[in-house]
């Protein structure tokens, strides 16, 4: 183990099994395809049943939070019926990029795509998020799975540009304290900017910081809410994961980073393996 290490290290990019399908369909290549039957497979079953479409009054929102104009590039990962693109470039002459796995979803958000007037402004892309190249986008929307969103917030900071915001409808994105919060129709929706210092993460292969340590970094007394990393990642814009618990010290921390700890729990392993442990800061 090199000594290069310390107790706040970066996480590597959280690689995830793609359908290896890769295709971006505007309105004026849908009509040819409108007929072709989707593929009915166990995967298009499970996005089927993950799919909830956002209210309208929650897109327009959050497009109002994010102060979308037309200079504005927008991707929504997981674009389901399109309605937030397609909104975007009605109201505010945005241009949108729309990215869904399910083909049925891209078909839908296509029709839609094609009664609205905006066809020459959006274009629906079937293929994986995690594959999607988002370093155009000036804003980001998302309405994921909160494992999901885990799993995307180390891409979103190792590719967005300082400034670029982040929505998400509903879940929010853990240590990652948002900079407004806003309540829909009992609906929950959460800004992010992208820091001006993101960059500093980007010196290594990661995007996120792990705080190690014992009570006071797990929050005693005041919850890991009020823990010193919360308080740190808000003050920062960026998200730091807070795995301090009660009575750590130095050398328990750096076993638990070389999985040779026989207390770590299982949940701790799980963030350890993402560590890239040659990166530092």
């Amino acid at each position: 183990m090199k000594l290069q290490r310390t107790l706040i290290l970066l996480v590597t990019s959280v690689s995830v099994a793609s359908l290896s399908v890769s295709e971006c369909i505007n309105a004026r290549d849908f009509e040819a395809d409108a007929q072709t039957p989707a593929v009915n497979t166990i995967e298009q079953q499970q996005y089927n049943l993950l799919y909830v479409p956002t209210p309208q009054p929650v897109v327009d929102a959050m497009l109002q939070l994010a102060q979308v104009n037309s200079d504005d590039l927008i991707y929504d990962l997981g674009s389901g019926d399109g309605i937030i693109p397609i909104t975007a470039a009605q109201r505010y002459g945005a241009r949108g990029v729309g990215i869904d796995l399910n083909p049925e979803r891209i078909q839908e958000a296509n029709t839609n795509l094609q009664r609205s007037g905006v066809a020459n402004n959006v274009e629906f892309c079937q293929q994986d998020l995690f594959e999607t190249d988002l370093s155009k986008a000036s804003v980001v929307t998302l309405y994921l799975l909160p494992e999901v969103m885990t799993k995307l917030r180390p891409k979103l900071l190792q590719e967005l540009r300082p400034g670029t915001r982040i929505l998400s409808h509903a879940f929010d994105m853990g240590d990652w304290e948002p900079q407004q919060v806003q309540q829909v129709d009992g609906r929950t929706i959460y800004l992010w900017v992208v820091p001006e210092n993101v960059n500093n993460l980007r010196r290594g292969a990661g995007s996120q910081i792990i705080a190690f340590g014992d009570s006071i970094t797990a929050g005693a007394g005041v919850g890991t809410r009020a823990a010193y990393p919360s308080v740190l990642s808000s003050t920062l814009g960026l998200p730091i994961l807070n795995i301090g618990r009660g009575g750590d010290t130095t050398a328990t921390a750096l076993a638990r980073l070389q999985q040779d700890d026989p207390t770590t729990t299982a949940d701790e392993s799980e963030e350890i393996l993402g560590i890239d442990k040659e990166v530092f800061i």
